[in-house]
């Protein structure tokens, strides 16, 4: 798990009520976590708040992002390099990457989600 202490130097992004955090086919070079305010999926309507990491699925799966996440209120949103994510739990244990990204990788296939990160026909 990724400390508070870990992310108090990652840099924030402020957005406005409104405002995409994350746009489809970004790359998902970026780890989104809400640190204040709450966000929408413009496509499903689920709505996330503080504390939560955006889309883990997509991030852990795909290459890019395929849903669009907007702000819902002002947020602030800790944008943390996929890389310090990767070597955070390698640093517990060196198999936690390569099968966290094995199992989103089939939830996402379940869910009809090919690897190019569009819906399957």
């Amino acid at each position: 798990m990724i400390n508070r202490k870990l992310l108090h130097d990652i840099p924030r992004r402020i957005t406005a009520s409104g405002d995409a955090i994350i746009l489809p086919e970004q790359t998902a070079d970026l780890a989104f976590i809400i640190e204040r305010g709450t966000a929408k999926n413009a496509r499903t309507g689920r709505t996330f708040g503080p504390n939560t990491l955006l889309l883990p699925l997509e991030l852990f799966a795909l290459e890019n992002y395929r849903s669009h996440i907007i702000a819902a209120t002002p947020c602030a949103v800790i944008c943390c390099p996929r890389q310090l994510v990767q070597k955070t739990l390698a640093a517990e244990d060196r198999l936690t990457w390569p099968l966290s990204r094995s199992l989103a990788g089939d939830i996402m296939r379940r869910q009809g989600v090919g690897a190019e990160g569009v819906d399957a026909a």
